[in-house]
């Protein structure tokens, strides 16, 4: 998935609501608000992902383990509240993002790993 020559998609997120928490994910894990997990139709269960924030160039790395409702289709991803903090949406409630798989063989958690995903 490349566009406008930089990998990964570009669309709209969103977060889950305090009332998802302990529910079950399509993994099977409980939802935890804070853990950095994210749900998406467009990537597989497990995949680790770079949510970049692109009007504030905010970078988080999340887990996919979840499906999002069909509904939402507009939407490229659904992050937790704790990654909706982390790049300042609550108060958006909805952001455009650009979002990618990590790169293989990358361990590292922080911004260098998350922008090295668009590279």
């Amino acid at each position: 998935m490349i566009e406008d020559g930089v990998p990964g998609l570009r669309g709209h997120a969103s977060f889950y609501g305090k009332g998802f928490q302990g529910r079950k994910t399509a993994t099977g894990e409980r939802f935890d608000v804070q853990q950095f997990t994210a749900a998406s139709n467009r990537f597989p269960l497990g995949t680790r992902l770079a949510v970049r924030r692109l009007d504030k160039d905010l970078c988080a790395i999340v887990k996919v383990n979840d499906r999002m409702h069909a509904k939402h289709r507009k939407r490229i991803i659904d992050v937790s509240r704790g990654v909706a903090e982390y790049l300042g949406m609550v108060r958006a409630g909805v952001v455009f993002v650009r979002v990618a798989p990590l790169k293989e063989g990358w361990q590292e958690r922080g911004q260098g790993a998350c922008r090295a995903a668009f590279e």
